[in-house]
């Protein structure tokens, strides 16, 4: 029997990917007007997608090489493309090839670390717990991550909760059912949504951005307590969103099942429209806003089609036949 795919899942999906390209576009410009915008965006928009990662990710012999073939062969692929683009267009490039990752591509690394990290986690009694505290104490230490590691670190706990959100939904309604049927009221969902927005949008005015983004060690111990605080709103908003995300497909839901295309090319858009923004003649904060929501919308709706996909997966199988050994090796 088919497997009926949950388009939920995918919307959410859908819905993360137009924010990770709003909130570059966003970031191409220094007028602050936006940066309020920016920096919320950047509170919720990679939990939803370490949330849904974890919730279709499975324990078994077969995940690790199947996660390599899904993440390490486009991560290699994609960190050599954007350097030779790099060369080409003349844009600086800062980064050591693979270990100092290309621009976003961190993102494939550190949820391939998740991926193999799960069947250590899954063995522990806490996983969830421990796994928070240890994205708090890496804090502490002032290292320059490569390979995406301290974001694998502080994103872990998102990715966990949508690993056993499954479980504990159905924990919560079998020994809870008091607390499952006033969760599962319109009205309460309503307000626990607007009293989480709310923090987000208070977190984004007072909070600086390198507490924001979970990559700068910390200042001071209050920062310990601010990434708690970030974390926690991040994760909250992605289990709101759950509620609210239709399971009805529309074009929504094909963006999500082609983000991966979305986000891989995506940026090279991005670092041309960064090299060349002083000729576009924007001068107010308000024409970049605009701009840069119609400019994100054009880049998602278009590298969304199929054909994007398409042609990264068999990049993807080429590179991965020639490095996995055949049946009669």
């Amino acid at each position: 029997m088919a497997t009926v795919r949950i388009h939920k899942y995918d919307n959410m999906k859908g819905i993360a990917i137009f924010l990770i390209v709003l909130g570059h576009m966003l970031f191409v410009t220094k007028y602050t007007s936006v940066k309020w915008l920016h920096d919320i965006i950047y509170i919720i928009h990679l939990p939803i997608f370490f949330f849904v990662a974890g919730y279709f990710s499975k324990i078994g012999p077969d995940e690790p090489i199947k996660a390599f073939k899904r993440l390490i062969i486009p991560f290699i692929i994609f960190n050599i493309i954007y350097h030779v683009f790099c060369i080409v267009a003349g844009i600086p490039d800062k980064g050591i090839l693979f270990f100092d990752t290309a621009f976003a591509l961190w993102f494939l690394s550190a949820l391939f670390m998740m991926k193999i990290a799960l069947p250590i986690y899954d063995k522990l009694k806490y996983p969830i717990i421990l796994a928070f505290l240890i994205a708090l104490l890496i804090g502490f230490l002032d290292f320059r991550s490569y390979f995406g590691f301290s974001r694998f670190i502080v994103f872990t706990p998102a990715f966990l909760i949508g690993f056993y959100y499954k479980d504990i939904k159905a924990n919560i309604q079998k020994n809870y059912q008091q607390i499952s049927n006033i969760l599962n009221n319109k009205i309460v969902q309503i307000i626990i949504a607007l009293v989480v927005v709310m923090a987000c949008a208070f977190s984004a005015l007072y909070m600086p951005f390198k507490v924001i983004s979970l990559t700068s060690a910390y200042r001071d111990n209050f920062d310990m307590i601010l990434r708690a605080i970030v974390l926690i709103l991040g994760i909250a908003f992605t289990l709101v969103l759950t509620s609210f995300v239709s399971n009805n497909e529309s074009f929504i839901t094909k963006i999500g099942r082609n983000s991966m295309a979305v986000y891989v090319l995506h940026v090279y858009f991005i670092k041309l429209i960064q090299q060349n923004y002083d000729l576009l003649g924007i001068s107010t904060g308000l024409a970049h806003l605009i701009f840069a929501f119609a400019v994100s919308a054009a880049i998602v709706l278009l590298l969304s089609r199929d054909i994007f996909t398409v042609c990264i997966n068999k990049m993807c199988d080429i590179l991965f036949n020639l490095l996995a050994k055949t049946e009669n090796q």
